[in-house]
């Protein structure tokens, strides 16, 4: 892949938004990676994706040498589809209600009917929410959003998506290891 890197300063001094484009030889259009003093926004054939949200220096947030999927999906404001529910493995949801049992009262018997509940639900959310009210486990909303959130399966669209803006976050730092001060 060949990367394109410029920053586009709106006064002298304070840099508006930094970007590295990925131009693809094989085809697909450009995947470009613009971060800004607030969010980190990646447009391309993969789609638009936004992180956001307490992310003082996200330069230096999302560069390293290793991506962090998981803590950095808490960032993510926006995101092409639906890609949490459908990705979620059922087997993986059994298996973490089954290591939550003691903690919240579940019990085996009470995952049988795991998969017919998920036929009429519209979400692993609800489905595990409705089994919770129906068995009487000690849980709370978080918790059934944390059992869920465990159980899915890493959307490759969206494991690229860190990998292209990692990538171009040390691209960054490579041009600018000076002053990050003002993004």
């Amino acid at each position: 892949m060949i990367e394109h890197y410029k920053a586009t300063y709106m006064n002298p001094g304070t840099c508006y938004y930094r970007e590295v484009q990925f131009n693809n030889p094989e085809g697909f259009s450009p995947v470009s990676v613009r971060f800004t003093a607030e969010d980190v926004t990646v447009l391309g054939d993969y789609g638009c994706w936004v992180f956001k949200g307490n992310i003082r220096k996200p330069l230096l947030f999302f560069s390293g040498d290793h991506t962090n999927p998981g803590y950095w999906e808490e960032k993510l404001e926006a995101a092409p589809g639906e890609h949490y529910d459908r990705n979620v493995d059922e087997d993986a949801l059994r298996q973490a209600l089954l290591d939550s049992a003691d903690e919240f009262g579940i019990k085996e018997d009470d995952l049988a009917c795991l998969a017919s509940s998920r036929d009429t639900a519209e979400s692993w959310y609800d489905t595990v929410d409705d089994l919770r009210t129906q068995c009487g486990w000690d849980m709370c909303d978080e918790d059934v959003s944390n059992v869920v959130n465990n159980a899915r399966k890493p959307d490759t669209r969206y494991l690229i998506v860190c990998e292209f803006v990692q990538r171009a976050a040390n691209i960054i730092m490579d041009h600018e290891p000076k002053d990050l001060s003002n993004g």
